[in-house]
């Protein structure tokens, strides 16, 4: 998945659904407020609220809660509802806009692990039927906020993909994963990574 981080206006998103992380009580940012769906929105945590503003044409709002009982896992699981949701509406691209947090770090990092964990799906051996196209599935991320946020959020995007590798590797059967295929896959990271 490409992971970015961007520091522009939320009417400028070009997504196919921006996702907005909220605690109780927090108003929602512009063009948010106002729009059609705004007056439904719950802030509580793991409550989700779609609304169409006019530009991005939808926005998810997810709640976190109260701000005082706010832990990363709160912004992890917030982002991996995001990202279910826009797997279901077919979207390619998601951006994901969080609060204003005592550690703004913290909960972007959480919340691009949830968003890249809740990405995987593991349907190698998944027959397919005839007339269905494939899936659409995530597979661009991006991050609103400022060039601090960069760093922390490519290591917590290479460690997320590294659990879902090591899933898959789990996933897989054992007719497959055979210790040759696994010592080909060791060596493969490791010439790549050299």
């Amino acid at each position: 998945m490409r992971v970015e981080v961007a520091e522009k206006p939320l009417a400028e998103i070009e997504s196919d659904l921006l996702a907005v992380l909220v605690f109780d009580g927090d108003e929602l940012p512009d063009p948010l407020a106002g729009a059609p769906g705004s007056d439904d929105v719950k802030s509580a945590y793991k409550k989700t609220t779609l609304i169409h503003p006019e530009k991005p044409p939808r926005a998810l709002v997810v709640g976190l809660g109260d701000r005082g009982e706010f832990e990363p896992e709160r912004a992890r699981v917030a982002a991996a509802i995001a990202a279910r949701t826009a797997g279901s509406m077919d979207a390619n691209s998601m951006t994901l806009a969080g609060p204003d947090a005592e550690d703004p770090k913290a909960l972007a990092t959480a919340a691009v692990e949830g968003v890249i964990l809740a990405s995987y799906r593991f349907d190698r051996f998944k027959s397919k039927k005839e007339g269905d196209g494939s899936a659409k599935h995530l597979e661009e991320l991006t991050v609103i906020g400022n060039d601090e946020l960069a760093e922390p959020v490519e290591a917590a995007r290479v460690g997320a993909e590294a659990e879902n590798f090591a899933r898959e590797l789990q996933d897989l059967p054992s007719n497959v994963v055979t210790p040759s295929y696994l010592a080909g896959r060791a060596k493969a990271i490791a010439e790549e990574h050299s």
